[in-house]
């Protein structure tokens, strides 16, 4: 165990480890077999970037399902397209490098935590595959853990704070709402509870101010709600596994997916129930 621990808080191990994990699945994430497949979704960034730099205003957005926080992390890559005249390739590049940051950012936190957490963390990539490289999953977890090290450290109106913030780039922060206000009211009474609320929502107009501020309306994020809880069941989801397993089991056959909507899911006949309850329990993972 002795070993093990000065393995684990070796800065030498774990230096090594980060290079020879993200030179493998940037490696991976050029591959012809499922390079477009990944860098799909970048396509409709690389839109939403280029619409602003024009207009500065995101405007109405055709099938949006991103929320205010997550366009503007679009943008930080996307100043690639502004020195590379709205070059493509770089836009790609950037992205890598951006998450690329914000996987050195997570490990500076993680081994704050404990000298084994940024492998665990590592170990987590390298099984994901190289598609984190071109989503903005990582940029919401980053916010969110130093929302977590702020509660820890009893900055509470910042941690609340960033909840907000992390909640208006992705949905499922605000899960971790409601436990903030049972340890707020618990230690603290009506008073904390309130007080963490405001700056809960503080948080929220951070971010969404400046949004509408640029000119864009306030439907467009219910919008970009909806047009989520329509997408048919992703393929991918573990909604489809356990549906596409049941089926096998009892009717011995395997269903089949159909591409709708830019979204390649299961077929609508072969839902258990109907896709609303799908969607609308899953929308505050899906976005």
């Amino acid at each position: 165990m002795i070993i093990q621990h000065k393995i684990f808080n070796s800065r030498l191990v774990l230096f090594s480890s980060v290079i020879l994990v993200l030179s493998f699945l940037i490696y991976l994430a050029f591959q012809n077999p499922w390079r477009m497949h990944l860098i799909v979704d970048l396509g409709f960034y690389y839109r939403v970037v280029y619409a602003f730099f024009q207009n500065i205003s995101f405007g109405i957005i055709p099938e949006n399902s991103y929320l205010p926080g997550a366009l503007f992390f679009f943008l930080i890559p996307g100043i690639s397209l502004l020195i590379k005249n709205y070059d493509w390739q770089s836009f790609i590049l950037s992205f890598i490098v951006i998450n690329s940051i914000l996987i050195l950012m997570h490990l500076y936190f993680y081994r704050k935590y404990s000298t084994l957490s940024p492998f665990i963390f590592l170990a987590i990539l390298l099984f994901s595959g190289p598609i984190f490289f071109f989503r903005h999953d990582l940029f919401t977890s980053l916010v969110l853990i130093i929302s977590f090290f702020l509660w820890k450290y009893d900055k509470r109106n910042l941690s609340a704070l960033g909840l907000g913030v992390a909640t208006s780039i992705k949905n499922f922060p605000f899960l971790i709402f409601p436990y903030y206000l049972m340890l707020s009211f618990k230690e603290g009474g009506k008073k904390e509870l309130i007080k963490i609320t405001a700056f809960y929502f503080l948080g929220l107009m951070i971010v969404f101010a400046p949004y509408l501020l640029l000119g864009s309306p306030i439907s467009e994020i219910s919008a970009s709600l909806q047009y989520n809880a329509d997408k048919p069941v992703h393929i991918e989801s573990s909604w489809a596994s356990l549906i596409t397993i049941l089926h096998k089991s009892f009717n011995n056959y395997w269903i089949t997916g159909e591409e709708n909507g830019g979204i390649f899911g299961l077929k609508y006949n072969f839902n258990i129930v109907p896709l609303f309850f799908y969607n609308y329990f899953n929308v505050f993972f899906s976005i």
